[in-house]
């Protein structure tokens, strides 16, 4: 998927992808304890409503897309580094990390 303004990833090598491609000050979407697709939201367009959308996306693309309610997490892109595995990513500093229930 690319919307002007969001990008989801369709694999665990297109979520490092979109990673590499997507600008620091982009913030970058995942469901919180489970696999999911990330899901950038171009910082251009960062607003509520589009933070919701992206949100929204991450839960429709994880193993939790039928739960009622997922908390989803998101932080700006430079606050994450490439992990060991394919798809693995860590978080810097989880105090710049938010959680929306969606």
């Amino acid at each position: 998927m690319n919307i002007s303004y969001l990008q989801v990833g369709t694999s665990a090598q297109h979520n490092w992808d979109l990673l590499k491609k997507a600008h620091p000050s982009d913030l970058w979407f995942h469901v919180q304890n489970t696999s999911s697709a990330y899901v950038i939201l171009h910082r251009e367009s960062i607003t509520p409503t589009t933070v919701r959308e992206a949100a929204t996306l991450a839960k429709l693309h994880s193993k939790h897309k039928h739960y009622s309610r997922v908390k989803v997490i998101y932080c700006a892109v430079n606050n994450l580094k490439k992990g060991a595995t394919v798809g693995e990513v860590i978080i810097k500093n989880q105090k710049c990390t938010k959680t929306l229930l969606v």
